[in-house]
């Protein structure tokens, strides 16, 4: 045992003499059994009471997804669904404080991912299925949404006054197009055009006008979709730059890998988890379970950080990419963790 300390120590003095304090608290923690973002934690809340009240006797039987979003007026808030299964989800609405700013509960699951809604005034401003937030502080209503199909892998987002929903649809992309009362007047699917079957795990999009993609020259919707690789057995993710002027266009009448800028391929990204977005780069999991890559648009890995060694967190990232919040859903607890990027 002794031997075996000593041998650990040799493998990381040298790392830790080149890092910052900081550094050397994260990385002393990707190294021991506890969550990296317990290193990187600035602020906590105790939910075990909301969610022992609202999950009754289904404690066994429920998942949950965070999702951070930020409108144009410059508002962030951050999301927390619990859902039942069988049967029901809660959303419940943060400050970036993580106080507790209101929950709705409804009776079936929906998979709509969380977005900033253009709706008719005065509102609602944020939509998680059928929930819609509005005002200041937000009141949640129930709303008949759009059904789109309740698949988890829908991605959301607004420009110019209407509402986009995505999804991987085997070797398509579906894009569904939505107006300020939630009528779909456009469903057009778009071939992804590669030579293998990718699957959409996420998209980016920024809400500020001057928030100008130096590729295109203007506000993009980036596609994160990933595949595997038979040749060499691994998988790889893939970021398609698509220009947000172009929405529902750009799912008629192209090839997503012929007509638009795609990334180098980044290999050993884990293909079943969600794919983030921020001001700072893309964030991703690695293959390597809770550690994290932070990617540049054009595919290139700035830097690895851990997350935890648990199975996948329920988390997502502010769009500056300072912050990113996990729920803990073996002891109901909302953190809010410093990325450090």
């Amino acid at each position: 045992m002794v031997k075996r300390f000593r041998f650990v120590l040799l493998l990381v003095t040298p790392l830790l003499a080149s890092l910052t304090a900081c550094q050397v608290f994260v990385e002393l923690f990707s190294l021991s059994p506890f969550p990296g973002y317990l290193a990187q934690a600035v602020a906590s809340v105790d939910l075990s009471t909301e969610i022992e009240k609202y999950l009754e006797d289904d404690e066994k039987l429920w998942e949950s997804d965070v999702y951070v979003t930020k409108n144009g007026s410059d508002e962030e808030y951050v999301f927390l669904i619990v859902r039942k299964d069988p049967g029901g989800q809660c959303v419940y609405a943060f400050d970036t404080s993580l106080n507790l700013i209101s929950k709705k509960p409804i009776d079936f699951p929906s998979y709509i991912h969380l977005f900033d809604a253009n709706t008719t005034p005065p509102g609602p401003y944020f939509v998680a299925g059928d929930v819609g937030f509005s005002g200041s502080p937000l009141i949640p209503t129930i709303n008949p949404y759009p059904d789109v199909g309740n698949n988890w892998d829908n991605y959301a987002f607004s420009h110019s006054g209407s509402n986009f929903t995505l999804r991987s649809n085997g070797s398509q992309i579906e894009c569904n197009m939505f107006d300020f009362d939630w009528a779909n007047f456009a469903m057009t699917p778009s071939n992804i055009g590669s030579p293998t079957d990718m699957q959409l795990r996420g998209i980016g999009y920024d809400y500020d006008p001057s928030a100008v993609d130096p590729v295109l020259g203007e506000n993009a919707v980036y596609l994160f979709l990933h595949s595997w690789d038979d040749s060499s057995d691994h998988g790889f993710l893939q970021i398609v730059r698509t220009a947000a002027s172009s929405y529902p266009d750009v799912a008629s009448t192209i090839d997503l890998y012929t007509d638009w800028p795609v990334s180098n391929r980044v290999y050993d990204v884990r293909g079943e988890n969600r794919v983030f977005y921020t001001r700072k780069g893309v964030v991703a999991e690695s293959k390597d379970r809770g550690t994290y890559y932070l990617l540049t648009l054009d595919g290139k890995i700035e830097k690895r950080f851990p997350v935890t060694r648990d199975h996948r967190p329920a988390m997502d990232f502010d769009i500056d990419g300072d912050y990113y919040y996990v729920f803990d859903e073996h002891n109901y607890r909302l953190y809010k963790a410093n990325t450090g990027f």
